[in-house]
């Protein structure tokens, strides 16, 4: 009888010991699954509020797709670049579909800029235009298209990001 009790509480140590090894695979797992489900929702759509306030789509679109093809940008459209790429860097999403995506954007946004930066330049500080290397030739050529190239892949990355946005925010 006595050796029946010692391996009851034998059992009944090992199944106790099974339930703290397993308990921090359970808490990851509801966090990943409430972020999934949406009880992070909250948090997410307050990030996409503070990104969106700095630059919304429309404001995006305009510089996107006009003010470059123009090979004029304002100074301040310009820093509005600078900040939302920033602000994409600090404000991070819960839900990792969201997240993954604006990382993306944030990557894609970084290398425009760095396009924009070489190839635009400022006589006033107020006016940037489209002027790469006078000295070279092809200077304009390869500036513009890497300049396009760049914009295409942003505003693409910008779109899914909005999607995904949609799709799991609902805003």
């Amino acid at each position: 009888m006595q050796h029946r009790g010692r391996s009851c509480r034998q059992h009944l140590c090992r199944t106790a010991m099974s339930l703290f090894r397993i308990v921090p695979i359970i808490k990851t797992v509801c966090k990943l699954t409430g972020s999934l489900i949406g009880v992070n929702r909250h948090d997410d759509i307050a990030v996409f509020n503070r990104l969106d306030t700095i630059l919304d789509e429309p404001r995006l679109a305009k510089i996107l797709n006009y003010n470059f093809f123009t090979e004029c940008l304002r100074s301040e459209e310009r820093e509005l670049l600078h900040t939302f790429t920033d602000a994409l860097g600090e404000n991070q999403y819960l839900h990792p579909v969201i997240a993954l995506r604006a990382r993306q954007l944030a990557s894609e946004m970084s290398q425009l800029l760095q396009t924009v930066d070489a190839t635009f330049s400022s006589d006033d500080g107020e006016m940037f235009r489209f002027r790469p290397d006078p000295k070279d030739p092809t200077a304009y050529d390869r500036g513009w298209d890497n300049l396009h190239e760049g914009i295409e892949k942003t505003w693409k990355a910008y779109k899914l990001y909005r999607q995904v946005v949609n799709d799991r925010l609902k805003v």
